[in-house]
């Protein structure tokens, strides 16, 4: 970095003496942070840059590697600020003077380059935890949606009219309780559909629908797949119908 940034004591910005331990970082931040906070700061034009200020010094001065840099850096700053106060004695030449502080800039532009160099690892990092957050509540988001799908299992008995109950004629029926994702339809003696709604406000349908006059429905809500498992297995056989029905229960 070629641009050479303006020294800041943050542990004065945090209100603590160097050496102070973690506990009492983080309790000097807490108090800080309430005083400093632009909601009670709101006539102050910088009360926003100096929450920022104070939200960077206490992650430099948390993290291991940044707070290292940044301790070699301050000891250097007044080690630095000694040896010039004993420079400017009468008993000292020019001379001797300008080369102490030449060598003492070198130093300091050094320890300086390698806490810049912290300060924006330290960045970096923050802005790839941000990044895994986001996507991390994104997934989240996407699992609470898939779960919350309703899926119906309809079953008829049709011994007059067997294809008057179409995948059209049941989507007409049944939109009004919430939006259709699919319906899978079997063609059997006692039918069977599966109807899978968007969302779990559709279970009412279970209540509200009967079916036609000559085509009663018997509505069940189908269970997870977990449920499903915990079941005590009552048939040692199943018939054709019974295992159709469970593998349409499971799409």
């Amino acid at each position: 970095m070629d641009k050479k940034e303006e020294f800041i004591d943050h542990y004065a910005v945090v209100g603590v003496e160097i050496g102070a331990s973690e506990s009492e970082i983080n309790r000097a931040y807490r108090q800080m942070a309430l005083k400093l906070h632009p909601d009670k700061n709101q006539d102050d034009p910088n009360a926003v840059k100096n929450f920022q200020l104070l939200q960077t010094s206490y992650s430099i001065l948390t993290d291991e590697k940044a707070k290292k840099a940044f301790d070699a850096l301050y000891k250097a700053k007044i080690e630095a600020q000694k040896r010039l106060a004993k420079l400017n004695e009468k008993h000292l030449i020019m001379r001797e003077k300008m080369h102490q502080q030449k060598s003492e800039n070198d130093l300091y532009n050094d320890l300086m380059n390698d806490y810049q160099k912290e300060v924006e690892r330290l960045r970096k990092q923050s802005a790839i935890l941000v990044e895994r957050e986001i996507e991390k509540k994104k997934a989240q988001s996407v699992s609470n949606q898939s779960a919350s799908k309703t899926r119906l299992k309809v079953t008829w008995k049709c011994s007059c009219h067997p294809c008057i109950l179409t995948q059209d004629v049941l989507k007409r029926m049944f939109e009004k309780y919430g939006e259709i994702q699919n319906i899978v339809l079997s063609l059997k003696s006692k039918k069977l559909a599966i109807i899978e709604f968007k969302d779990d406000k559709s279970r009412n349908a279970i209540a509200c629908e009967k079916g036609l006059s000559t085509h009663k429905f018997l509505l069940t809500l189908i269970q997870s797949p977990e449920q499903e498992e915990q079941k005590p297995i009552k048939k040692e056989r199943d018939t054709l119908d019974d295992l159709e029905e469970r593998i349409f229960s499971k799409i």
